[in-house]
Parts: C-alpha cells; structure tokens; sequence
C-alpha cells in the first residue's frame, strides 16, 4: 500500500507540468464560423422584427390614407350639391372641374 501511495504521489506530481494539447487551427477557424452563423441567425431575427414592425405602420398609413381620401371624396360630393342646388342665376347646372397640376 505504501508503494502505490508513492507511485500516485509520484504520479500527482509529474502531471502538475503538462498542459492540455491547444486547439488546432481547423477548430479555431470552426468557431468562428459557428460564431459568424450565429450571428447572422441573430441578425435575421432582429431584421424579421423590424419588417413586421414596417408592415404594421405602413398598414396603419395605408389606413388613414384611404379614410382621408373617402372623407374627400363624400365632401367634394356634398359641395357639388350644394353648388347645383344653387342655380338660380342661371338654368346650368355647376361643373366643378379636376384642379390641374401645373
């Protein structure tokens, strides 16, 4: 018993001085890559995100817009009656023309 005691101190004691083997030059570039490929999956994400939060604000823009232009529509409607409703210097009815863009 006293000999294997010895040997395994002796055998502590030699393995104090080694170190572990470093990581080869494959399994490095093999890290950064897998690094790269997370970061790129967390970039997607982020990316998949913000697009559905575009969408959501330009169908909220959509909306108001198409609300405003019907609301436009109904009031140069009501001005048309209105201004063809009143007629009587004349027997003709109210044309109201497009404004032109120049």
């Amino acid at each position: 018993m006293k000999y294997l005691s010895l040997i395994f101190i002796v055998f502590l004691y030699a393995c104090q001085g080694t170190t572990a083997q470093s990581p080869s030059k494959d399994m490095q570039e093999d890290k950064e890559f897998q690094d790269l490929l997370n970061k790129v999956s967390a970039t997607q994400q982020a990316t998949a995100q913000m697009q559905k939060s575009a969408e959501e604000k330009q169908s909220k823009i959509v909306e108001k817009t198409v609300t405003k232009i019907v609301d436009l529509k109904t009031e140069v409607n009501e001005l048309k009656k209105e201004l063809n409703s009143i007629n009587t210097d004349t027997n003709r009815k109210f044309k109201l023309l497009p404004i032109s863009d120049n």
